[in-house]
């Protein structure tokens, strides 16, 4: 059982990315090229760096897949990944930074791109270990032409050669947080508390802000010490001056915020029986923080086990429920054969008709491979 479904997952998901590139107009391979775009290449020990990933075609080029394995350079870790917008890209695997320090993540683009297009923006904080370095392309890395054929295109990175500046390590002080702990992680509490360690005769000035940004500086204008605001979801940077008595304002100290409280789209599953195994299909997205995995509840059972698209329901039993999680720990659950808005229908037709497709294509070799494993 388990061969066929590690053989099966792995199977549908080529065949997705695959799928993603055949329905398109022919067009001549040329190359791709994935760009990562820094507003400075000099990193000061303790401070936060902002890194845009792009897709560029190349010229002449249409791509509407892709899959990335970027190796960030040692010493730089990875606070948060924010994926484009879900509603324009299909994420396979969203986009996550693994223990050993490289983002991973598969898609496609809904519609095909023949332009430099950002498919995810990483914030992360550059450590002691960090000495400068290059960003660097894992050997899965790939784009895919929209040519009719799914081509895989040459590949290439271009990116910045980061290098530690001399000034010594920024002077950051803690700034904590009871409603968000850790700064990231996303959290679906709209309720914001910020306190940190206050120096009798230090003044301090605060200011919070949308979007990663880690370069502005709240005013010269004394706040009382404490913060507290009621976020709408979204990312925020939270700056922190102080004046500490006989001498003049310092550079800020920078926190992360990150506030989900949506759960995922609704979505439909799919059924199929195929050589008289059951097996069910479901995929959604999530704009923010991005779907984090999915479980299945069996009839009888009572809790939810992790699941993957496409899940072999085992022999004897039926599912009930799917449930999709995002990083914030929001759900979304859908039963099996309930029907879903007719909004959220459309806005993942595309999707189901690849997954459709893709599973027609590929019955007859799934068949015999399986049959060739269970021998």
């Amino acid at each position: 059982m388990k061969p066929f479904n590690h053989f099966l997952l792995s199977s549908v998901k080529l065949g997705i990315l695959f799928a993603l590139g055949f329905f398109a107009f022919a067009l001549p391979a040329l190359a791709a090229e994935f760009q990562v775009q820094a507003p400075t290449s000099i990193l000061s020990s303790g401070e936060k760096a902002v890194f845009e990933v792009y897709l560029n075609p190349g010229a002449g080029e249409v791509v509407n897949a892709f899959s990335i394995n970027l190796n960030l350079p040692r010493g730089l870790k990875s606070s948060v990944v924010i994926p484009a917008d879900s509603t324009q890209v299909i994420w396979l695997t969203s986009p996550q930074v693994d223990f050993d320090g490289m983002l991973k993540a598969e898609g496609g683009f809904l519609s095909p791109v023949s332009k430099p297009t950002r498919i995810m923006t990483v914030a992360a904080q550059v450590n002691e270990a960090f000495q400068g370095g290059n960003f660097s392309l894992g050997q899965d890395s790939k784009a895919l032409a929209a040519d009719g054929k799914g081509t895989a295109l040459p590949i290439s990175l271009t990116s910045p050669k980061l290098a530690l500046s001399q000034a010594g390590a920024l002077a950051n002080f803690k700034i904590s947080s009871p409603t968000h702990p850790t700064e990231s992680r996303w959290y679906p509490n709209k309720n914001l508390n910020l306190t940190w360690s206050v120096t009798s005769g230090t003044q301090y000035s605060y200011e919070l802000k949308s979007g990663l940004d880690f370069t502005f500086k709240p005013d010269e204008v004394a706040d009382t010490p404490g913060a507290s605001f009621v976020l709408p979801d979204g990312v925020y940077v939270f700056a922190l001056r102080q004046k500490p008595a006989n001498a003049n304002w310092q550079d800020p100290t920078y926190r992360l915020v990150l506030v989900d409280s949506i759960p995922p789209a609704d979505f439909k599953i799919d059924q199929q029986d195929l050589g008289g195994k059951k097996l069910i299909y479901f995929k959604t997205y999530d704009i923010l923080s991005g779907v984090t995995g999915y479980e299945v509840l069996l009839a009888g059972a009572g809790a939810y086990v992790p699941a993957q698209s496409p899940y072999l329901i085992p022999e004897g039993q039926t599912v009930e429920k799917v449930r999709a999680l995002d990083k914030a720990g929001n759900e979304k659950i859908v039963a099996v054969g309930a029907r879903t808005d007719v909004g959220d229908i459309l806005r993942a037709m595309a999707l189901i008709i690849v997954l459709l497709f893709m599973a027609k294509l590929l019955h007859g070799f799934i068949v015999k491979k399986f049959n060739n494993v269970t021998r």
